[in-house]
């Protein structure tokens, strides 16, 4: 009887702990992008008014390649960001109208109605 109450208690332990660490993983992602993020604005911001040294493939500036790089890339994550967040409010939308189209239950009892039972 110890045994089984002892093996439920672990199993349920587990699943919080792998919910803590999904967590966890899943801010780690997301400090990244948006570190990411911010860095890639600061390059581009700090770099913009560079001097072109044509030093790089094809007598074209490094400096350049690195900040259309880090646009492009900035351009795409805003678009993917925009996307998922539409998609989100787009499942909360339906979500909360598949609830309110949805039949309440109301359970009616002595107490709610509120009658005397002692004769």
């Amino acid at each position: 009887m110890m045994c089984c109450g002892i093996k439920n208690m672990a199993v349920n332990s587990g699943s919080g702990r792998k919910k803590s660490v999904i967590r966890f993983i899943a801010l780690a992602i997301f400090v990244c992008i948006v570190t990411t993020s911010l860095l890639s604005s600061a390059s581009i911001l700090t770099h913009a008014d560079h001097e072109h040294d044509h030093n790089g493939p094809n007598n074209t500036c490094a400096t350049c390649a690195q900040i259309a790089a880090a646009e492009n890339i900035l351009k795409r994550l805003s678009t993917a960001l925009a996307v998922a967040a539409i998609a989100i409010v787009d499942t909360f939308a339906l979500i909360a109208q598949l609830r309110a189209d949805s039949p309440q239950q109301v359970f009616t009892t002595l107490v709610g109605l509120k009658v005397r039972l002692n004769n």
